[in-house]
């Protein structure tokens, strides 16, 4: 019928005429049959549209047709024809594009029909990419809901000879509307079923019970939620008196005084299995006598409020605690103090107002090195949580130590809100601590001391006392033989070595060049004979000439340089090594490295039997109030610092 359309639209007046009422009659079929099958209560919309285009086509020609609806970001296309693209198939969703024709449609929300050469002239002049076969005719009309084009109905034609009256283009625009129509009922329909579900699932899953008693106090009615709350089916509880679930004594009373008052009472219910619940009831007059009830299950919220008091029982106890036995505070990001406890007014002699506001470096005490600040910072920052022992400042500037842990503050997004530091005095233990090192270190000079005298005294006085006997009778030996004699004169130079070797642990043991010239002459002293002996090359630079210093600090750093001289020398491998002292700022600055095979990270903290020299070392410049660092970041060789305050 539809290819000798236009032939027989153009014979006889009569036929003509007859042939347009008829099709006006079909036309109307077409239209009263898809407006019936529209008002189907249940609607799938592929089905409809595939139904649409089966009927159309018996009098317009459109093979190659297609609807598109938008549904997020993708067009869907719940039904889709075309004899020369075959990139889509029904019910598939592509992504919207900015330079799409059917795109376009929607957008511009008006029809579009029109030829060949008319749709090249709007795709260039509005940016838009006909993908694949350009067609003879296009005709293009939203679709829309409540005047919003949601989506668009597309008829393409491929060949000259089709023709589309003006009846068959108000035939398809009535269809788009009923197809627009048709959505907009759906999206109704959806959201009712959404709407229903969701009050369902709110009934179901009521945290209420709604019910009526009668004048004797049996239940006539319970909703279905009791079963959820208290694990009763309703017809497990009817015609039950209330009282056999709820723990009350005078039924009667509640209902006079609630039902005049019009309030609630939280009544504790035992369920089914034997758990307690706790229900918020209200009451209300009904008629003859019956009351009606709702009772809340707020079993949860009580079950949250005693862990909530237990809770801030708990928080109360640790902050008194707190308050007794640890220094609190909180800073901002920055490091401001925002709040204290009063343990830390009492160990810092500052008062509250005095420290709020206040950078968290007012108790510094120029104990630590910058180093050791930042370390501390980039932890904290980081997100972790540090601890170690610090020396604080007072109001009166006299020191304190604690032992801090400071922990970052995290908000919900886990950005730092700011730190909060608590900090137990340990003054005392540092004191104690501090004894027990001088009388370790003064017993070992003792001991020192006295081993030196016994040799130098002792010791070194027989060797030479053997020496010079030996030299005594070395005239009277002159007839031995030459073997012998040699012998005798080796044994005569072995005394010699030996005295001075006496001599040299004596000095070393007690170094009297220390007492009497002071710390930079007695370093010297032990670079000189190293140097002159050793197969190792050790530079001494200094500002300390003529310098002397508190007996205690010059002995202190002393030992731990000679130990630490020893110690590359014995064991270090290095050929070169240089050691720097300057004194400024009331500051000794000491400088100590080599190029040997270096020492194991973090063995000062190592509890193996390999850090226990430099451990002792470590101990004795803190007794001297000092620090003594070993720099990790050094690629060969080793270097420490060490900083004492004079």
């Amino acid at each position: 019928m539809i290819q000798n359309r236009k032939n027989i639209i153009s014979s006889k007046p009569n036929l003509q005429d007859s042939l347009k009422l008829n099709r006006e009659n079909l036309h109307f079929k077409i239209a009263y049959e898809i407006d019936k099958k529209a008002q189907e209560k249940s609607i799938n919309l592929t089905s409809l549209v595939e139904y649409i285009h089966t009927v159309l086509q018996e009098v317009i020609p459109i093979v190659n047709f297609y609807v598109a609806m938008l549904e997020e970001r993708h067009l869907f296309f719940p039904y889709y024809k075309d004899e020369v693209d075959f990139s889509l198939q029904n019910n598939t969703h592509n992504p919207i594009t900015k330079d799409g024709l059917t795109e376009y449609v929607i957008g511009r929300n008006k029809m579009i029909n029109v030829f060949k050469d008319e749709l090249l002239n709007i795709a260039e002049q509005n940016h838009i990419k006909v993908r694949g076969k350009v067609p003879e005719r296009y005709i293009g009309i939203p679709l829309k809901n409540e005047g919003n084009a949601v989506g668009a109905m597309v008829i393409q034609s491929y060949n000259k000879n089709d023709v589309f009256l003006t009846e068959d283009i108000d035939l398809l625009q009535f269809i788009a509307s009923q197809i627009g129509r048709i959505i907009n009922r759906k999206v109704w329909q959806d959201k009712l079923i959404e709407k229903e579900e969701y009050y369902r699932a709110l009934v179901e899953n009521s945290s209420e019970i709604n019910g009526m008693l009668n004048k004797d106090g049996k239940i006539e009615y319970i909703s279905e939620s009791v079963h959820r709350i208290l694990k009763y089916q309703p017809v497990e509880v009817l015609q039950k008196n209330v009282s056999e679930l709820i723990e009350i004594s005078n039924l009667n009373e509640l209902i006079k005084k609630r039902v005049k008052k019009k309030g609630v009472d939280v009544l504790k219910v035992i369920d089914k299995k034997g758990e307690k619940k706790y229900l918020e009831v209200s009451l209300n007059h009904y008629n003859d006598g019956n009351i009606i009830f709702n009772a809340k299950d707020i079993t949860n919220r009580i079950e949250v409020e005693k862990k909530r008091k237990k809770a801030l029982v708990q928080v109360s106890n640790l902050k008194n605690a707190l308050n007794y036995s640890a220094a609190v505070f909180f800073t901002n990001p920055k490091g401001d103090i925002e709040d204290i406890n009063k343990k830390l007014e009492l160990l810092s002699g500052y008062s509250k107002k005095e420290l709020i506001g206040t950078p968290a470096s007012i108790f510094k005490s120029g104990y630590h090195t910058q180093e050791e600040w930042e370390e501390m910072w980039n932890t904290i920052n980081g997100g972790d949580t540090w601890q170690g022992e610090i020396r604080n400042q007072q109001k009166d500037e006299s020191f304190f130590w604690v032992f801090a842990t400071i922990a970052p503050i995290l908000n919900s997004y886990g950005n730092i809100e700011g730190f909060m530091s608590i900090q137990f005095d340990i003054t005392e233990e540092k004191k104690a601590k501090t004894n027990l090192i001088r009388e370790v270190i003064e017993a070992q000079e003792h001991e020192r001391e006295r081993f030196a005298m016994e040799i130098h005294d002792g010791l070194g006085q027989m060797l030479l006392a053997s020496k010079m006997n030996l030299q005594a009778i070395g005239d009277s030996v002159n007839d031995i033989d030459e073997n012998t004699a040699e012998v005798f004169n080796k044994t005569i130079d072995l005394l010699g070595d030996a005295v001075f070797e006496a001599r040299s642990i004596s000095h070393g043991l007690m170094s009297r060049v220390l007492n009497r010239f002071g710390l930079a002459y007695a370093i010297n002293d032990i670079i000189s004979n190293i140097n002159a002996t050793q197969e190792i090359d050790i530079t001494f630079k200094h500002n300390i000439t003529n310098k002397r210093f508190d007996e205690e600090l010059e002995m202190g750093l002393y030992r731990t340089l000679q130990e630490l001289i020893n110690n590359i020398t014995k064991h270090a491998k290095a050929t070169k090594a240089s050691l720097i002292i300057m004194e400024k700022d009331k500051k000794l600055k000491v400088e100590i490295k080599d190029n040997g095979i270096g020492i194991k990270k973090g063995i000062i903290n190592n509890k193996s039997k390999s850090g226990i020299g430099l451990k002792n070392m470590n101990s004795r410049i803190q007794y001297l109030g000092g620090t003594f660092i070993v720099d990790n970041k050094i690629k060969k060789g080793t270097k420490i610092n060490i900083s004492l305050s004079i």
